[in-house]
């Protein structure tokens, strides 16, 4: 039996479908990580100029290295050193070169497969869906190919009552309909794989109930239910 109707439009889809997929997320960091990489690498090789600024103070009680010390004798001392430093490293045999575009490399790389990964994912969601789309076509055609079949066969089975047809002739209309029958399940079972890939690829678990509520007002309308025989 079919197992419900997919509601969601196909760019619906897709925006779900790159939200679900964490592989995107990562490549999406990778990027970040290697140009932080590559401007980390090459800022190496740029001056770096730091102002320091160091205070020290001191007090000291007594005499110190004399017989008698004098325990009223205070002093104190204060000494503060402001100074400018600078560093530049002017050669390092290209090494800071060297990483900054063996990380941009690896950025541009994460870069190309994230495109290539997202353009997949879009395919493979156009594909389950027009897959979907026209295995619920297949379903209408092979429902009608078993109603005719059926009828075909009720047909010659009163013709051969009435001694009009031949045994061979029902046998013929009974290997018709049941080959109908098989095409007819087999449609609904392709349909499911597409539906079931379609939740698998976008994370969305809702679809619609294969079951109309008269009450209940949707955007699908009751057509859109009887499009599919066996989903009523």
């Amino acid at each position: 039996k079919i197992i419900g109707l997919w509601i969601t439009p196909i760019e619906e889809s897709i925006i779900a479908g790159f939200k679900f997929r964490k592989e995107l997320d990562k490549l999406k960091s990778d990027i970040t990580i290697n140009n932080n990489n590559a401007i980390i690498s090459i800022a190496e090789t740029k001056p770096t100029i730091s102002i320091f600024n160091n205070l020290n103070t001191s007090f000291s009680e007594g005499q110190s290295l004399v017989t008698s010390p004098d325990m009223n004798n205070k002093s104190s001392s204060v000494t503060n050193t402001i100074g400018i430093q600078a560093t530049w490293k002017i050669i390092d045999g290209g090494k800071s070169r060297s990483n900054y575009l063996y990380n941009k490399s690896k950025a541009k790389q994460a870069e190309n497969d994230l495109r290539i990964k997202i353009s997949n994912i879009r395919k493979e969601i156009e594909n389950s869906f027009y897959n979907l789309e026209s295995a619920k076509q297949n379903i209408k055609n092979t429902n009608q190919a078993v109603l005719s079949s059926e009828e075909s066969l009720r047909l010659a089975r009163l013709r051969f009552k009435s001694g009009i047809s031949t045994q061979r002739e029902v046998v013929n209309h009974q290997r018709d309909y049941t080959d109908a029958k098989f095409s007819h399940i087999k449609s609904i079972t392709n349909y499911n794989i597409y539906l079931s890939e379609l939740r698998r690829q976008t994370g969305i678990d809702q679809i619609q109930s294969c079951v109309y509520n008269k009450d209940k007002q949707d955007n699908l309308g009751k057509e859109e239910f009887q499009l599919i025989p066996n989903c009523k």
